[in-house]
């Protein structure tokens, strides 16, 4: 399946659309960090 993605280029941008699908589980895992460094912070108050 990645292999068929990473063929794939988007139309508009002409970057592999593998690249494209990356970005979702990316800022998910940058939102889970943010959020765990908040209620750190939160929690040492």
């Amino acid at each position: 399946m990645s292999q068929l993605s990473m063929g794939q280029s988007s139309y508009s941008l002409q970057i592999p659309m593998g690249y494209l699908y990356f970005t979702l589980p990316l800022s998910g895992a940058i939102t889970v960090v943010y959020s765990v460094l908040n209620i750190h912070k939160w929690l040492k108050f």
